[in-house]
């Protein structure tokens, strides 16, 4: 037993070195597997906290997490991640720049493309409720007017994620290093978890097999993701109105003046037709091309 556990700490004490030397810092502070189960259950109680499991799952910095724009989402679920802000206080006319040595093409797990097209939603929510007021729809992280949120905002309530799951007050970092480590010791190799995080130049990579490869990262989805489906739904525009038509059945579509009304209305007929047949898979929203005005909102179905 002894020597099972002297085998262990040894294991411990190679990937915590394999990782302070992939990161390049001699403190290297990470959250345990207790910990990051406690942030993610809190998280799903905050508007941001979809980003928090972002950077629990991809290992992205704070500056690329806040410099990300929609556009940076691609097809087959993948995301571009090649600037991050650099000045303090925070300026987007200066402070995002180029970054071409830790540009990388990262494939997400479908849990997280499904929970980022949430967080759209409530971004079209804000749209609807402040109309010509809402600032940008660029910036993936945005305030309820649309304003692109100041670094200071977003750690203030990533401080209060913690809290409120009774977890170590860790700085952001701690999250990368989360990623780090939980990859390593899933046996992830190490050149692979440096282009992952982008401290090894990689002209082109994507991850997403690698990132399948950690349990601890994989784990965690919200109950309605594990065993229901979102159907991409496009919504347009219409004279006060709204044209609701969803993408995977072409007979499906309706007029409407609410489009949560709508959203529901759908999701009971694809329930109802589940009986009937054997539903597609949902098509991945970022494949969709839409007209000017047009955006796409979540009709989510439970068996």
């Amino acid at each position: 037993m002894a020597k099972k556990q002297e085998t262990q700490e040894t294991q411990e004490t190679q990937v915590i070195q394999a990782a302070k030397e992939i990161i390049g810092t001699a403190n290297f502070d990470h959250f345990s597997d207790q910990e990051v189960d406690a942030v993610y259950r809190v998280s799903y109680s905050f508007r941001y906290g979809v980003l928090i499991r972002l950077a629990l799952s991809i290992g992205i910095r704070l500056g690329e997490l806040l410099a990300l724009r929609w556009d940076d989402l691609g097809p087959n679920n993948t995301l571009i991640i090649n600037k991050t802000i650099t000045s303090l206080p925070m300026s987007f006319d200066n402070g995002s720049v180029e970054k071409p040595s830790c540009f990388r093409l990262i494939t997400l797990p479908m849990n997280v493309v499904y929970e980022l097209c949430q967080l759209r939603n409530a971004q079209y929510t804000d749209i609807i409720k402040n109309g010509n007021v809402f600032d940008t729809f660029q910036f993936v992280i945005t305030d309820n007017m649309g304003h692109p949120v100041a670094m200071e905002t977003f750690l203030r309530e990533y401080y209060t994620i913690l809290l409120r799951a009774n977890v170590r007050q860790l700085p952001f970092d701690a999250l990368r290093n989360t990623f780090v480590y939980n990859s390593l010791k899933a046996g992830v190799d190490s050149n692979t978890v440096a282009q992952i995080i982008g401290v090894q130049p990689s002209r082109y990579f994507v991850s997403g097999e690698a990132i399948q490869q950690i349990p601890q990262m994989t784990s965690f989805t919200i109950p309605e993701l594990r065993t229901g489906k979102s159907y991409p739904v496009i919504v347009t525009p219409e004279n006060g109105s709204f044209h609701l038509s969803v993408v995977d059945f072409e007979d499906l579509s309706c007029e409407i003046n609410d489009i949560q009304k709508g959203l529901n209305f759908i999701a009971k007929w694809i329930c109802e037709k589940s009986r009937q047949i054997v539903l597609p898979e949902p098509t991945s929203p970022y494949e969709i091309t839409l007209n000017k005005g047009e955006y796409i909102a979540m009709a989510t179905i439970n068996p």
